[in-house]
């Protein structure tokens, strides 16, 4: 056993689960429609962190286990197809990335963006980003990541929840008094994972 084992042992290991159809978070003003007959790795129970995303698997991971700080690091086995969503309030000093040669375009956040491409650790990487407002400035990101075989099929997959995602206004009342923040339609009611 190599110098990580002992970590791993510590963590839980768990099954994928189905993927919820719908995902909304109140805190960053999001919503969209998760791919039908997709997984996640659930966050453990003991959980503590930040809530900045998720990943739905294409192709289920071996196993689940364990999370990092943000909700957007899942632990998992296995390099397998996958979309990674990331939001977070923007910060001024670190503008969205942008490729110099898009190949082809996207609708994401309500507008028609680029598509961008590269490789990693043996997968291909078509990733799309946007900002938004919440209660200030917001930036969403959304990751292909998949294998050559399969990119035409987890396109159109990508494609779909791509143009489901969209900025939505969240409200509360206290002590009478009513609050918004975001923009668009109320978020709807779905799950947050």
């Amino acid at each position: 056993m190599g110098p990580i084992a002992p970590i791993l042992a510590a963590i839980a290991v768990s099954a994928p689960t189905p993927a919820p159809p719908l995902y909304v978070t109140e805190n960053y003003a999001l919503a969209f429609r998760t791919p039908p007959h997709t997984t996640i790795c659930t966050l453990p129970d003991s959980w503590a962190g930040s809530d900045h995303g998720t990943v739905i698997f294409l192709t289920p991971p071996q196993s689940c286990g364990g999370a990092g700080y943000p909700s957007s690091s899942r632990g998992f086995t296995g390099n397998v197809p996958r979309i990674e969503v990331y939001y977070g309030y923007q910060v001024e000093e670190a503008p969205l990335s942008s490729c110099r040669h898009p190949i082809a375009s996207i609708r994401f956040m309500d507008r028609t963006r680029p598509l961008c491409r590269s490789n990693w650790h043996g997968l291909i990487r078509l990733s799309v980003n946007a900002t938004y407002v919440t209660d200030q400035l917001t930036e969403a990101d959304a990751d292909l990541l998949t294998t050559r075989r399969r990119l035409a099929q987890d396109l159109g997959t990508f494609r779909a929840m791509a143009a489901s995602m969209r900025p939505c206004q969240v409200s509360w009342t206290d002590n009478g008094k009513t609050s918004v923040y975001g923009e668009g339609l109320p978020c709807p009611k779905g799950h947050w994972f």
